[in-house]
């Protein structure tokens, strides 16, 4: 994805939205930026059959959380809540500064932050 479509892709999410039959509702809030995402997951048999996202958040978060769920949909919940915030950074489809990668891991860390994130 070149930086121009990550951005014209802010136009398009996929996943946003709330899932009123999800398993997992959790809150994720940026702790230096104010940035909040609430996650809905919804689960068949310990896979993700579907998600969605809202919030209020910045460009980067928002387009993050997008990306991430796209890349989770489907996975079993064990290995999503596994991903390591490097090989998601390095997935991710433009380089960020230090003090933006709060912004990007905001939807991993939220997951992480769940009840299944036990399984790390």
């Amino acid at each position: 994805m070149s930086n121009w479509d990550f951005i014209n892709n802010y136009g398009d999410l996929r996943n946003w939205g709330k899932l009123d039959s999800a398993d997992i509702k959790i809150e994720g809030a940026g702790t230096q930026c104010g940035d909040v995402i609430n996650l809905y997951i919804k689960l068949e048999n310990g896979i993700i059959k579907d998600a969605k996202f809202d919030g209020d958040a910045c460009i980067l978060s928002t387009i993050s959380a997008d990306i991430f769920l796209s890349k989770i949909i489907g996975m079993n919940i064990k290995d999503a809540v596994k991903i390591s915030e490097n090989s998601y950074l390095e997935e991710f489809p433009i380089n960020v500064s230090p003090g933006r990668i709060g912004c990007v891991l905001l939807p991993l860390r939220t997951l992480k932050r769940s009840e299944y994130g036990k399984y790390c």
